[in-house]
Order: structure tokens, then C-alpha cells, then sequence
């Protein structure tokens, strides 16, 4: 992925996604923070992007409980 910590990411939710998912490399993920904290077009798309990742992953973690629990 790669880009310049001071230039906004070719894919901005991609890239928002990725990072609060933990998918980024460590580079790419440091290069974000720094970005961000200087964007302000970043960091409300990365606020408004967490809920909902939040939300996938908790439902994940339910669907994956609820098959485990009828699997016994």
C-alpha cells in the first residue's frame, strides 16, 4: 500500500477499514497516524467508520458463539 503520510490514501475507506480492523502493515498504520491527526477529512471518516466496524466484528463474535453453542 504505501503513501505519504502527508497526502490524503488513494482509497480512504479502504484504508480506514483496514486500520481499525488491525489489516494494516505496521508502516502503512504508523503513516495513517500520522496523517491523521493533521486531517481533518481522515479522522472524521475514521470516527465515523469505527461503529460500524465495531458492530461487524460484535456481530461476528455472536454468530460464531450462537454455531459453536449448537455445534454441542
Amino acid at each position: 500500500m504505501g503513501y505519504d503520510p502527508d497526502d490524503c490514501p488513494c482509497y480512504p475507506e479502504e484504508i480506514a477499514e483496514a486500520y481499525l480492523l488491525g489489516t494494516l502493515s505496521r508502516a502503512d498504520a504508523e503513516a495513517l497516524e500520522a496523517h491523521y491527526l493533521t486531517c481533518s477529512r481522515c479522522l472524521v471518516l475514521l470516527a465515523d467508520t469505527e461503529p460500524y466496524i465495531r458492530t461487524m466484528q460484535s456481530g461476528a463474535l455472536r454468530l460464531h458463539y450462537h454455531a459453536a453453542e449448537r455445534n454441542y
